[in-house]
Formats: C-alpha cells, sequence, structure tokens
C-alpha cells in the first residue's frame, strides 16, 4: 500500500505550485517581458507589490497569505522555502481558504516544509476540509484516499460520493475515476453506460487513458452496442498519445481486419510502438510477423 500510495503524491505538490496555482498577475511580469528601459519600473513595481502583499499576510489577509505561501514554496525571486510555505499555507487554511487546504494537504503528503515528513492522517484532515468548501482537487484526492484507506477508513461508497463531486465540477481525474468505479462496480452498483458516459467526458477533452476505456467499452460491447470501427477510432486516439495497450490492441485489428481495412504494415507499426514500450506481446507479434 505504502508504495501506491507514495506514487499517488508524487509530484502532487510541485506541480501545483507550477501549474494551476501559480499566481498570473500584474505583478509576476518579468524583467525579461518588458523592454530594458522598462526593467527598472517593473522590478519596483514587483517589489512594492511583494511588499504590500507580506504587509497584508501579516495583517491576516487569508488571500495574502495563500499567495505568499505559494511565492515561497515557487521560489519566486530566488528563494524557495517550503517550510515559510507551510507556515502562511496554515495560517489562510486555518481561516478556512480552500486553496490552501489543499495545498497543506499536499504537503503533508508529500512531506515539503513539514517537520517529522509526511503524515497522512493530517493530509487526510486537511483534504477533507478543502473538499467540504468545494475544492474540486481536493475532492477528487481525498475520493483516493477513501478508496485505498490513506489516513481514512477505507469506504468505496464514500470515495464514489467525492469523486462524484469533484466529476460534477468538471475535475477530469475524477470523471475517469468514477468511470472506473461504475465500470468494475466499486461504491456503486455496476453500470457500463453510466461509466462510458463518463469516459467520454474525459475522452472529448484528449485525454488518452480514458480514449483507451472508451475503445475499450466499444470494442466489447460495454454499455454500447460492440462497434469495431468506433473502438478502432479511439484506440487510434489513445494510441497516438503513446497508451501502449492501445497501441497493442490497434495492432491486433489492423491485422485481423477488425473496424479498419486489414493492413499488414500498420498492424506492424504500431507492434513495434508499443514494444518499444516493453509490450510483451508486441513484442511476439514483431517475432511472428516479421
Amino acid at each position: 500500500m505504502r508504495s501506491n500510495y507514495r506514487k499517488i503524491v508524487t509530484s502532487l505538490f510541485l506541480t501545483a505550485i507550477l501549474g494551476g496555482y501559480s499566481v498570473v498577475s500584474a505583478d509576476t511580469v518579468t524583467a525579461q517581458e518588458v523592454q530594458t528601459d522598462e526593467s527598472a519600473q517593473a522590478d519596483d513595481s514587483i517589489t512594492t507589490a511583494e511588499a504590500s502583499r507580506e504587509e497584508k499576510a501579516a495583517q491576516g489577509d487569508p488571500e495574502a497569505q495563500f499567495r505568499l505561501g505559494v511565492d515561497y514554496a515557487a521560489g519566486k525571486n530566488g528563494k524557495r522555502d517550503f517550510d515559510e510555505a507551510a507556515k502562511w499555507f496554515l495560517k489562510a487554511a486555518e481561516q478556512n481558504h480552500p486553496l490552501a487546504q489543499d495545498m497543506l494537504g499536499r504537503m503533508y503528503a508529500s512531506g515539503m516544509g513539514i517537520k517529522g515528513g509526511p503524515d497522512i492522517n493530517t493530509s487526510a484532515m486537511w483534504f477533507e476540509k478543502a473538499a467540504k468548501n468545494g475544492q474540486a482537487n481536493s475532492q477528487y484526492r481525498l475520493g483516493v484516499y477513501y478508496e485505498y484507506g490513506y489516513g481514512v477508513a477505507k469506504n468505496f461508497e464514500t470515495a464514489a460520493e467525492w469523486y462524484r463531486k469533484s466529476a460534477e465540477q468538471g475535475n477530469e481525474d475524477g470523471q475517469a475515476r468514477l468511470g472506473y468505479l461504475y465500470m468494475i462496480g466499486r461504491g456503486v452498483p455496476q453500470d457500463y453506460a453510466k461509466a462510458m458516459a463518463w469516459f467520454r467526458k474525459v475522452a472529448d477533452q484528449e485525454d488518452g487513458d480514458a480514449q483507451g476505456r472508451v475503445a475499450i467499452m466499444y470494442d466489447k460491447g460495454m454499455g454500447v452496442k460492440q462497434d469495431y470501427a468506433e473502438a478502432a477510432h479511439w484506440y487510434k486516439k489513445a494510441a497516438e498519445q503513446d497508451v501502449v495497450q492501445a497501441q497493442y490492441r490497434l495492432g491486433e485489428m489492423y491485422e485481423q481486419g477488425l473496424g479498419l481495412p486489414e493492413d499488414r504494415a500498420e498492424a506492424l507499426k504500431w507492434y513495434r510502438k508499443a514494444a518499444d514500450q516493453g509490450d510483451i506481446n508486441a513484442k511476439k507479434k514483431l517475432v511472428e510477423l516479421e
């Protein structure tokens, strides 16, 4: 279990800092983005904005505290300090700031800025606070924690509830996981049609794994009428995003003429791509066909 948990939390925190939680506004413009004769003014503006943020944070403004935490975690102005980041996230989180609560959940999961290292129980506590405040990312992560029993008692039904809340807010991870639970009947009654509906939402956003799931549903007639042509269409989309199982199955479909014209050269191409990613069956196919 610990191994699976570490895979789930790997890069969660830094991904957030470098991605969706990075504060993009006038005070983040760098000198490289302006003309040389404007750089001094830009630097002055940044310094003033940061000073103002620190003053507001010190005065107890939760949004300023959260953004100051982001600054320290992201290393703006060359100063990355996870201990300081955790301190300011905590101050904002204690004032019910959902994003700060989510960030603390990540920090306790990864151990960054946390004395004593990772603490899954405290991570779960902060994710739950953020989830109850409507934070979609935390709702998804809390679903994972309940599904696998990380920091909370394992409960598939509760996991499904949190995945649903996240999914209904458009969170792709929540949508994909809820679809999977419907497919296998974990925490919800098995329902291939509902599984397909959630997989399609994610697949339409160009997610390769979800496209592979949709392909499987058409390939096997799960929740939809079996349709090899439609399956091949979705396998190709997934295969082009390096989903190895899709590459192998697409090779089979070209080899056997399922849903598309039989084409040995195309079959070999996709078997080779799958083999290059270590797929044993694809390697066997290459030995047979070449």
